[in-house]
C-alpha cells in the first residue's frame, strides 16, 4: 500500500509493540523487573515470561495456580493466566509449558504471538 496522508498519523497512534523479557541466571529477577518498569515508563508494553517457579510473581506480591501449560492445554485463556501489574508490566507464568512451544508445528514465536492475541 502506498504511503497516504494518514500513514504517519496511523504510525503515531499505533500502540507500541510488546517488549519480551526473560529471567536468566541467579538474582536476575530484580533486574528484569526494574528494566520492565523503566520500559513501561517510556510508554512500552512489556511482557515478562517467568520461567522460574513463581519468583517474579512473588516479588510483585502475586500468586498463581495457573501458567502457560494450562493455556497450551486449552484449559484456560491467556488472559486468565497473565498478571497485569499497576506499572503496566504483564507477567506470564511459564515454568511449565514454555518448552512445548518449541515443538509446536511452525514457528514458536508465531505460536506465542497467537496466544497473546487470542483474547484481543
Amino acid at each position: 500500500m502506498p504511503d497516504d496522508q494518514a500513514a504517519g498519523l496511523r504510525r503515531l497512534l499505533a500502540p507500541p509493540p510488546h517488549v519480551i523479557l526473560g529471567v536468566c541466571g541467579v538474582e536476575a529477577t530484580p533486574v528484569v523487573l526494574d528494566f520492565a518498569d523503566s520500559l513501561c515508563e517510556l510508554g512500552r508494553r512489556v511482557l515478562v515470561i517467568d520461567r522460574t517457579r513463581g519468583e517474579e510473581r512473588a516479588r510483585c506480591g502475586r500468586r498463581s495456580r495457573f501458567e502457560l501449560a494450562d493455556v497450551l492445554s486449552r484449559d484456560l485463556r491467556i488472559g486468565d493466566v497473565l498478571h497485569d501489574l499497576p506499572s503496566g508490566v504483564s507477567i506470564l507464568p511459564a515454568a511449565r509449558g514454555f518448552g512445548e512451544l518449541a515443538v509446536v508445528p511452525g514457528d514458536s514465536r508465531d505460536a506465542l504471538r497467537s496466544l497473546l492475541h487470542q483474547d484481543g
